[in-house]
């Protein structure tokens, strides 16, 4: 199984995890735009290059080297079981830009495998760090993810639900598999649809 910690900043710890799993890494590659920090892959996740991808700028271990081998610069197409991102997506894209928002999904959708998974915690929007920390950009809540489940958007249509349609932007799937908000942080984990 291999595993991506996106953003992963000083910390290597694993949050989230399926139920009944260890909560330890089997084969972990780490992704960072700050160097300080030594990750595996340097990334500005923020940047998405002509083709729809995230540029790797630097891959500084030979692990990390294998899994862009095939792709060049960019992180390979189903490379991986599971994606983690804590703390990360909040800082991605801008409020109301639903183009970015679309783009760094269809990103993390694209490099899990199918029916990989997609772990996340950004702050809940009760917490008062939601809009306090002034590098925040974007809310994501539970909302939020009815917007990346063809299941849920096929339900609101039908329903004749007022949802706007991004049909144009977003054709993949993910299943929203948890989706928990605890004042403090929103956690929530996807499956990926292929």
């Amino acid at each position: 199984m291999t595993e991506l910690l996106l953003g992963c900043g000083h910390s290597r710890q694993k949050l989230l995890g399926l139920p009944g799993q260890p909560l330890e890494w089997k084969d972990l590659v780490t992704l960072d735009i700050n160097e300080k920090c030594k990750p595996d892959l340097r990334c500005d996740l923020d940047y998405i290059d002509d083709k729809g991808c995230w540029l790797i700028n630097h891959v500084f271990t030979e692990r990390a080297y294998e899994v862009t081998r095939d792709s060049g610069t960019h992180l390979a197409d189903s490379q991986f079981d599971e994606v983690h991102a804590y703390e990360v997506l909040e800082h991605l894209g801008q409020q109301g830009n639903a183009w970015s928002f679309f783009m760094h999904f269809r990103n993390l959708h694209r490099i899990i495998k199918p029916d990989g998974f997609l772990f996340a915690t950004v702050p809940s929007r009760y917490s008062a760090w939601l809009w306090g920390d002034p590098s925040h950009r974007r809310v994501i809540c539970a909302e939020s993810l009815a917007f990346l489940s063809q299941e849920v958007i096929a339900e609101n249509r039908r329903r004749g639900s007022a949802m706007s349609d991004f049909s144009d932007l977003w054709t993949r799937d993910f299943k929203i598999v948890s989706a928990q908000d605890n004042r403090e942080r929103f956690l929530f984990c996807l499956q990926a649809i292929k």
